[in-house]
């Protein structure tokens, strides 16, 4: 890290520790409020990144995160980025009663970018 300046995601979580009331705050579909501070958003991320190097996922693989935002999206997300790998988002079905369709178009999706 060079002086004064931050290089890596990674150092920019870390420095967050000293700024315990800095983070995300989300709120769910019974409208309840979780707070996540950027400190436990690079705790959690760093548990992902090394699951995912368990998993043999290597700098330039794409992972695909098929999540709603919750606080598991920010640690798979961040986590993935810390593995140097590509994050691919996409959301879960919003409708059971058409999940075939969910599962075709998705795997197409995920497919189309080698995740």
């Amino acid at each position: 890290m060079s002086a004064g300046r931050l290089d890596t995601l990674q150092e920019l979580l870390e420095r967050a520790r000293d700024f315990p009331d800095a983070g995300v705050r989300l709120v769910d579909l019974q409208e309840r409020e979780t707070f996540l501070s950027w400190a436990e958003i690079g705790e959690r991320s760093a548990v992902v990144a090394g699951g995912l190097a368990r998993l043999g996922i290597v700098p330039g693989d794409r992972v695909g995160l098929v999540q709603v935002t919750s606080p598991d999206f920010f640690a798979a997300f961040f986590g993935t980025l810390f593995a140097a790998a590509v994050p691919v988002p996409l959301y879960p079905p919003v409708r059971l009663g058409r999940i075939s369709e969910y599962h075709v178009r998705t795997a197409a999706m995920l497919d189309t970018v080698a995740a």
